[in-house]
């Protein structure tokens, strides 16, 4: 059985991060803990509705209207479901948030020895017009049928609130320029309901709410996500933060309609597809089995594949950013690198040589982009469209060429040339290993005296700087043995690595920032990057990073992993950053760290599944289930430091 992660309960007091993040089948929510839909970003994806994040809910009381948020006592987290808990003197009221398939529900149940009167106020800003609509709002009005209160707005015909009580109440004013009405309400349930839909699909909802379906579907949910791979080992802590990373995965999952299906890079402020973190992502997201969605979302990033020569794109070019409204962006240097090496590790483990075969013409398109684009096979990138570089550090120059972006061109055509293997194509292998030869030598041209340099300037001159880019050498298996503990030794005095995890810029590093995004901040992904490469090279964690992911699910984000945080401020109450509090990468890595890194799970060059675990000194059980490879699953077992290894093959 894998740990029980859920239900979480949150006293008031000890709320912390103000965001929660929470999704249905077809759309998501963002919402505070204290109970209101939150602000930032719209609040409700999809449909993108503007209106259910500026309800406010009021109770009136000693002769003044008081809001019900401010009065928190406890959050519960499931995995399908988040209720609060208020009081307001003797009123207790439990506001319930879930998400059917195709809209939002919100549910009040209030508790009150006596009458009390329950205002809403939806403050509607019609101005606004939410980015994923072309038409603005033109209008709104209430209605009264029966015992149900039914918001209008005008939009495409489409009725976009609906509230419903089980008691009777008073209306005090219908009038449609009003901002809020009031209810008389004793002991009620009441039924808020979000969608963008006619009037009668809205009645059709409320039955299907009343229904309450939502504990078979939690069933279903929990089966489709927690009963995936299920890791075991005698460290509880671990077997809970490995459930948490591997729900925030399933969390990302999204399918947008006229775009495609694939990951979203992070919450609230990057809810759209990035080709770079999607592409880090999917050996996570396939060691979890998730085959069909990575497919999915190579074919959505092929689909999109520039054909055309601009400014910011070239024929070839993979996107860097594909929105929910369908606009495409192609401003990075490594998306397109990143997407063979997807396809690589897709059919690593899938098995999938039909579709390697299918998608071989992108591919070629692509190596041909890279090549094109190379100057004297060195890659160069640079301020492009709204970004100051193209690089995954991108809110600063760096310069010409960055080490991590030309250890991806040697990597790429390594990857492209086992690719064209299989598909049976040696001509073209042979002019791939000829480009790759090249570039290698320019990749040595940033290591001096031991020391690699994080890039190099149009003027020539090598980076003083002491960044973490010098372990994507070890991630991706370029160097020595040698060169790789040198690294780690060099990096670890400079004072790069903490309890928290990996800095993007070392503490003994000139321009070095704390408070910077990628001059000092610190990054999970940078820590699952780490941990990936000491492994590749049997080096010990003797920094404990994969101790630091911890305090990421247990300290920071209630189970989620962030994006980043502060270099070198660790006070966990007064810890404040605007970073993402969910990142996908953040969660894939570790999940990769774990499965592939610390249990061992390896594939050979004949593309035969092996173990080499690296278990640490808290960990000297491991059993890891439903490991899906290829058309089967397997169960794994190891115990002790002498690798007692069982495998048990499974049919599909």
């Amino acid at each position: 059985m894998t740990s029980k992660i859920f239900p979480k309960v949150i006293k008031a007091k000890d709320i912390m991060k103000k965001s929660y993040f929470q999704r249905g089948r077809y759309h998501f929510l963002i919402y505070n803990l204290d109970g209101s839909i939150s602000r930032e970003c719209s609040g409700l994806y999809l449909p993108p509705i503007n209106f259910l994040n500026k309800l406010d809910f009021f109770i009136y009381k000693n002769k003044k209207w008081i809001k019900i948020h401010n009065h928190l006592k406890k959050v519960k987290i499931e995995s399908f479901e988040t209720i609060h808990f208020y009081e307001i003197g003797d009123i207790k009221i439990r506001l319930e948030i879930f998400l059917p398939d195709n809209f939002t529900a919100l549910r009040f149940f209030i508790k009150a020895n006596k009458r009390i009167k329950l205002k809403i106020k939806p403050v509607i800003e019609f101005d606004y017009i939410p980015k994923y609509h072309e038409n603005p709002v033109k209008g709104h009005s209430f209605k009264k049928f029966k015992n149900d209160i039914i918001l209008h707005a005008k939009f495409d015909d489409k009725t976009v609130l609906m509230f419903n009580s089980d008691k009777k109440f008073k209306i005090s004013s219908t009038n449609s320029q009003i901002n809020c009405f009031e209810m008389n309400i004793r002991n009620c349930n009441i039924n808020v309901l979000c969608a963008e839909k006619s009037e009668k699909e809205l009645y059709h909802m409320l039955r299907e709410i009343k229904k309450d379906t939502r504990l078979i579907k939690k069933k279903r949910y929990n089966k489709s996500i927690f009963e995936r791979v299920i890791l075991k080992t005698d460290n509880k802590e671990l077997n809970e933060n490995f459930e948490f990373a591997k729900h925030n995965l399933f969390l990302l999952r999204h399918r947008q309609t006229g775009i495609g299906r694939g990951y979203l890079a992070g919450v609230p402020y990057f809810l759209s597809f990035f080709g770079r973190d999607t592409f880090w992502s999917m050996p996570g997201a396939l060691m979890l089995g998730d085959f069909e969605n990575v497919k999915d979302c190579l074919n959505m990033f092929a689909k999109y594949q520039s054909e055309v020569s601009t400014e910011t794109k070239k024929p070839g070019k993979m996107p860097h950013e594909i929105w929910l409204n369908g606009e495409i962006n192609y401003y990075s240097t490594d998306s397109s690198m990143l997407f063979v090496h997807a396809l690589y590790w897709y059919y690593q483990h899938s098995k999938d040589k039909a579709y390697l075969e299918d998608i071989f013409p992108t591919l070629k398109d692509t190596i041909n982009f890279l090549i094109e684009n190379l100057e004297k096979h060195r890659i160069n990138h640079g301020k492009l469209g709204f970004l100051k570089d193209t690089t995954w550090m991108d809110s600063y120059n760096r310069g010409q060429t960055a080490i991590e972006m030309q250890a991806l061109v040697v990597s790429c055509f390594n990857v492209a040339m086992e690719i064209a293997k299989v598909v049976k194509d040696k001509e073209i292998v042979k002019e791939w290993e000829i480009e790759k030869n090249k570039a290698e030598k320019v990749l040595k041209k940033f290591s001096k005296n031991g020391f690699w340099v994080d890039h190099i300037n149009k003027d020539n001159t090598k980076s003083k700087s002491i960044v973490a880019n010098t372990l994507f050498l070890l991630v991706l298996n370029l160097i020595s043995k040698k060169q790789a503990k040198d690294i780690i030794k060099f990096l670890g005095k400079s004072e790069l690595f903490t309890e928290f995890g990996v800095r993007s810029r070392a503490k003994k590093s000139q321009g070095r920032n704390p408070e910077s995004y990628h001059k000092g901040g610190i990054w999970p992904f940078l820590s699952g990057i780490y941990l990936i490469g000491m492994y590749n090279y049997n080096l010990k964690d003797n920094e404990n990073i994969l101790n630091s992911f911890s305090k990421y699910y247990r300290n920071f984000s209630y189970g989620f992993a962030p994006e980043y945080i502060h270099g070198d401020n660790f006070d966990l109450q007064n810890l404040k950053h605007d970073s993402c509090f969910l990142f996908l990468w953040s969660s894939a890595l570790y999940i990769q760290a774990v499965l592939q890194g610390m249990c061992g799970i390896r594939i050979n060059k004949k593309g035969k599944l092996y173990l080499k675990p690296h278990l640490p000194k808290n960990v000297n059980e491991v059993e890891v289930k439903n490991f899906r490879f290829g058309k089967n699953f397997y169960d794994i077992k190891i115990k002790g430091k002498k690798k007692e290894i069982k495998r048990v093959l499974k049919k599909e």
